[in-house]
């Protein structure tokens, strides 16, 4: 029921600005009104249009690096609401919901106020609106401005917003010593500790094939990694921070009959750092590259007869591309 009320009320919205995309996404924007309008129990077919003035001279990157305008009209097309609002300093996926909470505070406090109001002076001050035909004059009158403690804070709209990150990547890792290539995929899961810190966690499973004396040699390398990113919620998104991995390396060598010549197993305990790029491509998702350097602190030679195959036990280098999801 409540989110047939949502659609609903998401129908009667009022026009909503025209800006350019890198500002705020305009479907989030619709339905972030309508939940916030909903709650406050605010009929959205008394509004007409919200404009949002300065929007068209935004720049590519989609910092408003100049105040906006913010204009809400009602069904008659006067101006009831006017604010100068900044959005340079909102990650780009808050900007929706922050601009709806904007407007639905600002429309309870006012009808808050209203409904408090005498009636004589409410009289008194509709018809001075009336006799006056200035329509800037109409919107000066009409701005109300809110005290700061009923704007909400753009930090809590994010820390509100999609927190908990889920991910998928393909995966190449390299020990720096060998340049063998283990190819693979990746896992990850990540979620909020602070305003510029997350928690992050990595598992993955690579596998790699070589020529030895003894024939042909079959690597798996299976990997946990744990640690903490610094990171940037701005566009692109940037995250840079340590980790601590686990791996399990598996080796099996067969020759040229199909018989097993070689049957080794080790852990390998490593610390390093990852450093990660991405970019919004929908709503919650992300395309993202990674970079993963660290150096084995307990690491594992593998040999072929007295020869080595391959050595674990030094720099190693990981890359990935793929995509994420926040909720």
């Amino acid at each position: 029921m409540a989110l047939a009320r949502a659609d609903s009320a998401s129908a009667a919205l009022p026009t909503l600005p025209s800006c350019p995309p890198s500002l705020y996404d305009p479907s989030e924007l619709r339905e972030a009104l309508a939940i916030e309008l909903a709650q406050r129990h605010l009929d959205p077919t008394t509004l007409s249009r919200i404009e949002l003035a300065g929007c068209s001279d935004v720049a590519v990157d989609g910092e408003a690096r100049a105040p906006l305008d913010l204009r809400v009209f009602d069904a008659n097309a006067a101006p009831i609401l006017g604010r100068a609002i900044r959005l340079d300093d909102t990650p780009f996926e808050a900007r929706a919901r922050l601009l709806a909470l904007w407007i639905a505070e600002s429309l309870a406090a006012r009808g808050d106020r209203s409904a408090s109001a005498d009636p004589a002076s409410r009289a008194r001050e509709d018809a001075t609106a009336t006799e006056d035909g200035d329509r800037r004059d109409g919107l000066e009158d009409a701005v109300d401005p809110l005290t700061d403690d009923a704007v909400p804070d753009a930090s809590a709209v994010v820390e509100s917003g999609p927190s908990i990150d889920l991910g998928a990547a393909l995966l190449v890792r390299s020990p720096l010593s060998e340049l063998a290539s283990f190819w693979g995929a990746e896992a990850s899961l990540s979620g909020p500790v602070a305003s510029y810190l997350r928690w992050a966690i990595e598992g993955g499973l690579a596998v790699h094939t070589s020529s030895t004396p003894l024939g042909e040699l079959h690597v798996t390398w299976m990997s946990a990694a744990a640690g903490f990113d610094l990171a940037d919620g701005g566009s692109p998104l940037l995250s840079l921070g340590p980790r601590l991995s686990l791996s399990h390396v598996s080796a099996i060598g067969e020759n040229s009959l199909g018989i097993t010549s070689i049957e080794q197993s080790a852990n390998i305990v490593s610390l390093g750092a990852r450093a990660s790029v991405g970019t919004a491509i929908g709503r919650g998702w992300q395309l993202t590259a990674h970079v993963v350097a660290e150096r084995a602190l307990r690491g594992v030679v593998f040999t072929a007869g007295r020869q080595r195959a391959l050595s674990l036990d030094g720099w190693s280098a990981a890359t990935g591309v793929g995509l994420h999801y926040a909720f």
